[in-house]
């Protein structure tokens, strides 16, 4: 097994998450954009900011606004392409620890 930088060239990483993973408001600027850059990868972002792990009805939320409504994690997964990427990255829960969610569950 190669564990060379190299190895990554050219991989393609699928990004899920929150404003972490997706940069919040310097996304060009985000670890993974860079990690991308640096190392040659083909980087398909899902992430976006206000995401969350658990599902939540966003409109009780008194802080949510349009663009984070219903941005549930499990959606970006299942919105990506069917091709299996070579990496995939996946951080949450910084969202989750805010509010009540309400727990459900999923296949």
């Amino acid at each position: 097994m190669d564990y060379s930088y190299e190895a990554l060239d050219g991989k393609t990483v699928y990004a899920f998450g929150d404003s972490i993973v997706y940069g919040h408001k310097t996304p060009s600027q985000s670890f993974m954009r860079l990690m991308a850059d640096d190392y040659n990868m083909n980087l398909e972002m899902y992430a976006v900011n206000g995401a969350t792990v658990v599902s939540e009805d966003s409109s009780e939320k008194e802080d949510s606004s349009e663009e984070t409504k219903g941005n549930y994690i499990i959606k970006q997964i299942k919105n990506a392409p069917d091709e299996k990427p070579d990496v995939i990255v996946f951080d949450g829960y910084t969202n989750d620890a805010y509010g009540d969610p309400k727990t459900d569950s999923f296949n």
